[in-house]
């Protein structure tokens, strides 16, 4: 599939323009400590001209027929001795960055 690189995409991201745009997919999520479960997913790679990428993630848990059925997330407390920049991206997944 042929795809064209944008004129205003920084230099240092040349490799990455085959990542650009929306992408959507569904899939099978097993972990030891949870239900097997089926789930859609939507992703979107953008950027603004500057060396870094812009990425947006969402997802759902489906049933057998790929209806949504819900969202899972998780929640992070603050810590004492730094703040905790956190993202959630549903169906259970998580990042979190410690900085002072």
């Amino acid at each position: 599939m042929a795809f064209e690189i944008p004129s205003d995409l920084h230099p240092q991201l040349m490799p990455l323009a085959w990542l650009l745009g929306a992408w959507h997919g569904n899939g099978r999520s097993e972990y030891p400590d949870t239900e097997p479960h089926a789930f859609e997913q939507d992703v979107m790679f953008t950027h603004d001209g500057r060396d870094f990428v812009h990425y947006f993630s969402q997802s759902w848990i489906t049933d057998e027929s790929g209806e949504r059925t819900g969202v899972r997330r998780q929640r992070q407390r603050r810590r004492r001795d730094y703040r905790l920049v956190r993202w959630l991206r549903p169906c259970h997944f998580a990042g979190s960055y410690p900085f002072r």
